[in-house]
């Protein structure tokens, strides 16, 4: 009966696409991790990988991570298209192409938080401090003014 219900349920699961913006960014995405791999040289480099966020619950993804001995980056890549302006709280208020808008959050606080999670987490189960870490906010689309 159980497995009865279980199909049933599967065959009537609606499957959706991902958003253009989504699948955009993604392939963004694996043309940087591509990109970066090309020309490192020995530094490790890491793409979406997802970490515990003690603090708010849930995972959190930081886009690219690239750590050579003496430091880690920590990349956050955008692919927007249309406009963007930073306001003086170092939010991202995006004008898109279609005419709407975004205000998004402060994209360099938020990925250095997550840094700063990721070398937390390091510094428990190593015993070891991280190396020193910087924020790289990188916007791969050609399209995309700044204002």
């Amino acid at each position: 009966m159980f497995l009865g219900r279980l199909k049933d349920l599967l065959v009537r699961k609606k499957r959706f696409e991902p958003a253009g913006h989504r699948v955009s960014g993604g392939m963004a995405e694996v043309r940087l991790g591509r990109l970066v791999r090309s020309v490192i040289g020995d530094a490790r480099v890491w793409d979406g990988l997802r970490i515990p966020d003690p603090e708010n619950g849930g995972r959190r993804e930081i886009d690219m991570i690239i750590a050579r001995g003496d430091e880690v980056l920590f990349i956050e890549q955008k692919h927007w298209s249309g406009s963007f302006t930073i306001t003086s709280e170092g939010r991202f208020f995006q004008q898109r192409k279609n005419g709407g808008t975004l205000m998004h959050k402060n994209i360099v606080a938020w990925t250095a938080r997550k840094g700063d999670i990721l070398c937390d987490l390091h510094e428990n189960r190593t015993d070891k401090p991280a190396p020193p870490s910087r924020t790289v906010l990188v916007f791969s689309n050609k399209n995309l003014e700044w204002s």
